[in-house]
């Protein structure tokens, strides 16, 4: 993980923390996903749900950002690396999901998703 000098060692300490159970966390979902084995539209709207809940967070982070709402006892610099580095974190997530689904099925996840990694309606019955 990249210091920022703009971090006491405390927030810096903290913030490595709190990405560390982060990507394990994201790294777990991931694997638990695959570990069920399931079929490839399953795993095309799991992406989905995943980009789409990513978007509404990050979109909330990004919110709070700009009004100066940051979590207790940190800062602007703080809350900028943390919504940084975790747009990171998913955007890994999401290419992991990719990678394996086409080791899986030996197919491109995008044959069943639009090019911004959301499902797209097909005669309503995706």
């Amino acid at each position: 993980m990249k210091e920022t000098t703009q971090l006491t060692e405390a927030q810096q300490q903290q913030l490595n923390a709190f990405l560390k159970a982060l990507r394990e966390g994201e790294n777990k979902q991931v694997m638990d996903l695959f570990g069920a084995k399931p079929s490839a539209l399953v795993i095309a709207s799991t992406h989905d749900a995943y980009v789409r809940d990513w978007e509404k967070t990050k979109k909330h982070m990004e919110s709070n950002l700009a009004k100066g709402i940051f979590p207790p006892d940190t800062n602007k610099e703080f809350y900028a690396e943390l919504l940084r580095q975790t747009d990171l974190i998913m955007k890994e997530k999401l290419v992991r999901v990719q990678q394996m689904f086409e080791m899986l099925y030996g197919e491109s996840l995008f044959n069943y998703l639009g090019t911004d990694g959301k499902r797209k309606r097909f005669l309503g019955i995706f």
